[in-house]
């Protein structure tokens, strides 16, 4: 089992307490990280990081996103989330195994393997196909509900840290062909509803929860986690997630409070201005 990011030039501050929290609490393990960019410093992003793993393996990729999606190389306008999409997915093309996806903007803070993990269907958290989504992924829903012909009736929820499964992306038969058809969708694309689609089978009655890590969306206002939320499901907070657009918007004495917090659990590196 594999760990995997996918990361922008605009990320590096936040990428760097990432890299910083698996030499603290992760053990050893390969990582792969995919930079999305269309013309990536390679070497930067080593010596960057590297002095962060000595106990793990960093193996750094870029895909030339011209080759396997030729409208983008006639310069169409493409996001980088959505650029992401597709690389998470092309990733396999290297790493032959299960992998553990985690956004740049997600850290580890209790020692934890990558083997926890395993099992996990998607993220450990689901939505009921009707009741909990929202416009855009209900259309998403639609969509590739028509073109598989499957019909999940729960969802794995949109969050990181997502567990791929090797022999689930085997049933993808060209990957690279499937890069073009993902890339070129009329719907906003989602990597974990499609992945839903994938174990359609396994999703027809409502999945066990276990949450293993909190996201701070650009909906909250402090690094509290409202205890409320793990009623209905266990928990073991072992990763976090820190929104871009959280991290704009809370509050400076929030933001110090925090890198108080990660003093106190042994990191060096603060938050991101």
């Amino acid at each position: 089992m594999k760990l995997l990011t996918v990361v922008c030039n605009r990320d590096k501050d936040i990428m760097l307490l990432q890299a910083e929290s698996i030499s603290l609490f992760l053990e050893p393990c390969t990582h792969y990280i995919v930079i999305n960019e269309e013309v990536p410093d390679i070497n930067s992003w080593k010596e960057l990081l590297q002095p962060y793993y000595s106990k793990h393996k960093l193996i750094i990729l870029h895909y030339p996103l011209e080759t396997y999606i030729p409208r983008w190389k006639n310069g169409e306008q493409h996001v980088g989330w959505h650029r992401a999409n597709v690389l998470k997915f092309l990733a396999y093309k290297d790493i032959q195994d299960d992998y553990l996806i985690l956004d740049s903007k997600n850290i580890f803070i209790k020692n934890t393997s990558i083997e926890d993990f395993r099992g996990q269907l998607g993220c450990g958290l689901f939505w009921h196909y009707i009741k909990d989504m929202e416009e855009k992924n209900a259309e998403t829903f639609q969509y590739y509900t028509d073109v598989s012909k499957k019909y999940p009736k729960w969802i794995c929820g949109v969050e990181m840290p997502f567990l791929f499964e090797k022999n689930v992306l085997e049933t993808i038969e060209d990957l690279d062909l499937f890069s073009q058809w993902y890339s070129d969708q009329p719907v906003w694309p989602s990597e974990p509803i499609y992945y839903s689609f994938l174990i359609s089978d396994r999703l027809q009655e409502e999945p066990e929860m276990f949450r293993q890590h909190w996201v701070y969306w650009q909906y909250h206002n402090t690094f509290k986690i409202p205890e409320e939320t793990f009623i209905f499901h266990p928990y073991d907070i072992r990763v976090l997630g820190l929104h871009r657009l959280f991290l704009d918007k809370v509050s400076c004495d929030e933001k110090n409070k925090f890198n108080e917090y990660l003093a106190d659990i042994g990191f060096s590196l603060n938050l991101p201005n």
